[in-house]
């Protein structure tokens, strides 16, 4: 047994002595890796910080948002205030709980055409007289109306818009209405349940975000659908057809607010940001990649730029952006705060599919509306629509995606049936060359959906 001072003990001390040593040396050139590793990721995401930061300042120069306050003041500086109070009092009445009810069953079901059977007119017609005064109310404040000014405080993506459900419920009262005065063969009270629709939608159409374009659209589609039965049965006169027209066609540009609202929704996704960012741990930190936020608002500055004039130029811009978003999106190791950057990209993209379906309905619109006017001054449908024009304007004008124009038949020994249709454009990628409904089964669901890009006039 080896004693205290004995030469083997001077060893094993020895050796334990270098492996402590070469322990802490590579601890420590471990530490030293790692502050390296830390300082540099430190450093860079200061260089990527001030990149981002200066794209910010460049918005904010611009008068662009890049936060509440600056979605508040886009909105405030795209509506009036005039009628806010009487649009306040009206959606309130439009809340009362009896009156929700009472519209869910006047809305379940399709008002049917004159002169067949109306299975719920019992509980519909008495509801609809109870309206009278308040339809009325909601008529002359919605034709013609500018958009609203509701007092909206704007909280980044929790933002709450209260009065979109309510103006929604005022729509389905004047599609009701509307229904209701076809078949009572009243085509003047249809077209100013047309005209107040119309002017329903534009009361939120300047809000600066998706969720109020979509509920523009949503009642929007409502006097489309309207139209196009109004259209269908003949039920309007000619002067009636021609300011139709002129409000469509002031809708079908949307130069000026596709830009203003991926502005408006850019500044509700930054304000979302700031607030989460005064809760960041300092793991959040070290994962953060400043690099990725502004790769994020490099893309929604092109969904931004997108030329709008031409659809098909417009989708494969909203695709592209959708792609190397994705694209983008997949290289993330870690999930962080600048990575919800990203992670709001899909609203913009699909915001802009609902843009491009919505100014498809109109332009089908238009073509039809053109077709019954061609038909009440010459007394028949075109041959073909190479020649037809909307107020000088050739129809060719107006086409969908695609690049094919939209469909259109003569029907009957006479040619007395005039069909024009489209497309959804999830469904196709271009006009099909027969009509949705003809390759669908009867009672399939389907029907509803095709039964908008199908128009029938008689």
């Amino acid at each position: 047994m080896p004693t205290k001072d004995s030469p083997q003990s001077n060893r094993q001390r020895s050796r334990r002595f270098s492996f402590a040593s070469i322990g802490a040396m590579a601890f420590g050139f471990l530490l030293l890796l790692m502050s390296l590793l830390l300082g540099g990721k430190l450093a860079w995401n200061a260089v990527q910080r001030s990149a981002v930061q200066a794209k910010l300042r460049l918005l904010d120069a611009s008068k662009k948002p890049i936060d509440d306050a600056g979605v508040q003041s886009l909105y405030a500086s795209q509506t009036s205030p005039q009628s806010t109070h009487q649009w306040n009092q009206l959606l309130q009445e439009l809340n009362a709980p009896e009156f929700i009810q009472e519209l869910g069953l006047a809305i379940s079901k399709p008002i049917p055409l004159r002169g067949t059977k109306w299975n719920e007119e019992g509980q519909v017609r008495p509801f609809f007289q109870k309206t009278a005064e308040l339809r009325r109310g909601l008529r002359n404040l919605a034709i013609g109306s500018p958009p609203v000014f509701f007092p909206l405080q704007f909280h980044g993506f929790q933002t709450d818009f209260p009065h979109l459900l309510q103006l929604r419920k005022g729509a389905q009262l004047l599609y009701v209405e509307g229904g209701v005065s076809l078949r009572d063969g009243d085509g003047s009270a249809c077209y100013d349940s047309i005209r107040a629709l119309f002017g329903c939608s534009d009361v939120c159409s300047a809000e600066p975000c998706f969720v109020s374009k979509l509920a523009s659209f949503g009642i929007e589609k409502m006097a489309l659908s309207l139209t196009q039965e109004a259209v269908e049965q003949n039920a309007l006169n000619q002067v009636q057809l021609k300011e139709l027209l002129t409000i469509i066609q002031k809708r079908d540009s949307i130069e000026k607010d596709w830009p203003r609202t991926v502005q408006g929704e850019r500044g509700l996704l930054l304000a979302s940001l700031s607030e989460l960012e005064g809760k960041q741990s300092f793991f959040s930190l070290l994962t953060a990649s400043p690099a990725t936020r502004a790769t994020a608002l490099d893309l929604i500055e092109r969904l931004e730029m997108t030329p709008t004039a031409d659809l098909d130029t417009f989708k494969k811009g909203m695709e592209s952006v959708q792609f190397d978003g994705e694209s983008e999106m997949a290289k993330q190791t870690f999930r962080s705060l600048d990575t919800m950057a990203l992670m709001g990209l899909p609203p913009f993209t699909a915001g802009g599919q609902s843009y491009v379906t919505q100014q498809m309905r109109r332009r089908i619109a238009l073509l039809a509306i053109a077709i019954r006017i061609h038909q009440i001054k010459s007394g028949s449908f075109p041959e073909s629509l190479e020649k037809l024009s909307i107020e000088r304007t050739p129809v060719q004008k107006w086409i969908p995606i695609g690049g094919r124009p939209f469909g259109y038949r003569l029907l009957g020994p006479k040619k007395e049936i005039a069909v024009v249709w489209g497309f959804f454009p999830r469904a196709h990628k271009e006009t099909p060359s027969e009509p949705p409904l003809a390759s669908v089964p009867a009672g399939n669901e389907s029907d509803d959906a095709n039964r908008e890009w199908v128009w029938q006039l008689k």
